[in-house]
């Protein structure tokens, strides 16, 4: 069968289905492509163009999926596609380069976990298990090795600097040790667990014995720690010394407690508060066979059989009871004894008489006149007549009618005995009390005036101002004219003059610090002022049109510093260059300022978002968890380039950031990939907190 091919051209646009028949080939003139119509009426490109195999290249041909092309014929630039085989990648020479920006080289296993990834970013290399978002290892840019887990080497490590751990070191096997010092020239200490019944002149009870070794060549130290059975003799604690193999026993303390020192011991101090050697020289000086069980029969005969002792017997005993504690010797009989006129002599009553009678008629008292009787022994007393200041029965009967708590009279204005009792001869219109005159009092029964200071010591309730009355201050230069203080109706009214500051209040030293102004308005003088937490401006009484009103009460204005975190995820950046925020807080309403440029981005990954903020972002706006959107006025070091970002609020959580791409109208989220390791942003957004 025999096909005739059409063929058309033209130029400025390919050609649609109405321009050709099934079968009809056309041209492009302009752009060399070819065309034809399928069966199905669709206008496929043949070839020709862009399409052409041009010095031995083929750009942008199309090719079946089930084409194949040899390996050979294709160039290894392949831009920015991504290359996917399930076969394996092979190469013969003798390197393979991923270069880039944070290069990546990921490990996915389709049959099990974890799955692992190698990525250079910010100088270091790190070996990440992604499965799990959990760093495995990491060489970084000075050299050192971190590595986040247990690290079981076969073979030993060879370290010629130092160990650092900030956890145990454990050697999990007997008879292995840890040497520390010259070990090739034996000088070094070591330290192990041993699997022994004795060791180094020491038996114990059980096998595992624990062995600090101090070794210098042939002249060796131990330390033993053996048995743990309370019970046993065996050794506890032991130190022994080897020199050249022969092995010398030191201390040995068994497990049963007892101690064994091989040798003398010398104290620089005192053994349980006892001075030993002190209380040797005192032991020295007793005698060998001396006791200390001896009875009282005993000791007594002892000390009687001394010279120049004598036997207190119970006869002295009671002969010292009889005399008095305050007893002095006597040595003859005019001598006074105990307090006493001790007389040695026996007198008659006449003799004591005469006596007492010569010493009482020797005196005689002014007024008073004593004579001895010597006949009966009697003695009489007789008063002579008392001529000046006798006191009468007329003056007791005056001293009787005066009360008990009356004071001195020295003239007649003065009141006596309590009472106002005057005496001037006016009829008691004595116009002087004390010496004051009657105009220098204040009078209670009508309205009178004062023309000093009068002070109250009255304590609570001195000065009280009854019902309907007030206190009042007169016309001056300072206190103001139509001044008063007064109660009305459970309220206490302080009323101020007509000048523009009403009421002033000031402080001690004599400064303005609150005034009260006639139009109503308060001036604060100096000083700022202060509310109580959660107390502030209350905005109640300001018409709110209908609208719904939660508070009308500002309790807060607050203006600070905060620290922000870049984070990609939960993760935070590394390093910083600059890390500030400023914010202004008024009421709940925050607006928040910040700026940061990184160093390097180390483990962030996610969504990339700004933390640590001041205040928390409160929920407001109902179906959404952005309550708040703003603005970043400056960005560098992004990939691929954005054409905007913004941040957006999210309810008890961060700042995220977003971007836009091209000719966008729907920000996307960005992540911690799309960004560089010296990333720089700086932006601004208000929100709503709970916190007031």
């Amino acid at each position: 069968m025999s096909n005739t091919i059409k063929l058309k051209r033209g130029s400025g646009s390919d050609p649609s289905a109405s321009d050709l028949v099934v079968g009809e080939v056309a041209l492009r003139t302009d752009s060399g492509k070819l065309f034809t119509k399928k069966d199905d009426n669709s206008v496929a490109e043949i070839g020709g163009g862009s399409g052409a195999i041009d010095d031995g290249a083929i750009t942008n041909a199309k090719v079946a999926s089930d084409a194949a092309i040899a390996g050979s014929k294709i160039s290894p630039d392949f831009g920015s596609q991504n290359i996917v085989t399930s076969g394996t990648i092979k190469t013969t020479g003798n390197q393979i380069t991923i270069e880039g920006v944070a290069p990546v080289l990921t490990f996915t296993e389709t049959n099990d976990n974890p799955d692992f990834q190698i990525s250079g970013n910010g100088g270091a290399l790190t070996f990440k298990d992604t499965t799990n978002n959990a760093e495995r290892l990491k060489i970084n840019t000075d050299g050192h090795v971190d590595v986040l887990g247990n690290l079981d080497v076969g073979a030993g490590i060879d370290v010629t600097g130092d160990i650092t751990t900030t956890g145990d070191i454990k050697i999990n096997n007997i008879n292995k040790s840890l040497q520390v010092g010259d070990i090739s020239g034996d000088n070094y200490v070591d330290l192990r667990q041993i699997d022994a019944s004795s060791y180094k002149g020491f038996s114990f009870q059980h096998s595992q014995a624990s062995v600090l070794a101090n070794l210098q060549g042939t002249t060796n130290q131990y330390l033993v720690l053996g048995d743990n059975d309370s019970n046993n003799s065996g050794t506890l604690l032991g130190i022994s010394i080897d020199q050249g193999g022969t092995i010398s026993t030191r201390l040995n303390l068994s497990a049963n407690g007892n101690l064994n020192v091989h040798n003398n011991i010398t104290l620089g101090g005192t053994v349980d508060g006892r001075d030993v050697a002190s209380d040797g020289t005192k032991l020295d000086g007793i005698e060998s066979n001396a006791t200390a069980d001896q009875s009282n029969s005993e000791i007594k005969t002892a000390y009687e059989a001394n010279s120049d002792t004598n036997a207190f017997t119970d006869a002295l005993l009671s002969k010292l009871n009889g005399i008095a504690s305050s007893a002095t010797n006597v040595t003859n009989n005019n001598q006074l004894t105990n307090g006493a006129g001790y007389i040695t002599a026996t007198l008659t009553n006449e003799q004591v008489q005469d006596i007492v009678g010569g010493m009482v008629s020797s005196n005689t008292e002014s007024g008073i006149t004593v004579t001895y009787q010597d006949s009966d022994g009697t003695i009489d007393f007789s008063v002579a007549s008392q001529t000046d200041n006798n006191f009468t029965d007329t003056l007791l009967s005056k001293l009787n009618g005066i009360a008990s708590s009356a004071t001195n009279v020295t003239n007649n204005n003065q009141l006596t005995n309590g009472a106002g009792y005057i005496t001037s001869a006016d009829g008691g219109n004595a116009d002087q009390v004390d010496g004051l005159h009657a105009s220098s009092f204040l009078r209670s029964d009508t309205a009178d005036g004062a023309s000093g200071d009068i002070g109250f010591s009255g304590g609570a309730g001195a000065v009280t101002i009854n019902n309907d009355s007030d206190i009042r201050f007169g016309s001056g230069d300072w206190t103001g004219d139509a001044c008063k203080i007064q109660h009305h109706g459970n309220s206490l009214y302080i009323q101020g003059g007509s000048h523009s500051n009403s009421i002033i209040f000031r402080t001690s030293d004599g400064n303005d610090r609150l005034h009260l102004k006639s139009n109503g308005h308060v001036s604060v003088a100096s000083g700022n002022i202060e509310f109580a937490s959660g107390a502030g401006i209350d905005f109640s009484n300001v018409s709110d049109s209908g609208r719904s009103v939660t508070s009308n009460l500002l309790s807060d204005y607050e203006e600070g510093d905060w620290t922000p975190t870049l984070l990609g995820g939960s993760n935070g950046a590394d390093g910083y260059s600059i890390r500030d925020g400023s914010y202004v807080k008024i009421g709940r309403m925050v607006h928040v300022n910040f700026g940061i440029a990184i160093t390097t981005k180390g483990s962030m990954s996610g969504d990339l978002n700004v933390g640590s903020l001041p205040f928390t972002i409160q929920h407001l706006i109902s179906d959404t968890s952005i309550e708040a959107s703003g603005i970043c006025g400056y960005w560098k070091h992004v990939s691929p380039n954005s054409s905007t970002l913004t941040l957006i609020a999210e309810q008890d959580s961060n700042i995220f950031v977003r971007h836009t791409v091209g000719a966008e109208d729907d920000p996307d989220q960005m992540q911690a990939s799309d960004i560089d390791s010296d990333f720089t942003i700086r932006g601004s957004i208000t929100y709503y907190t709970s916190q007031n």
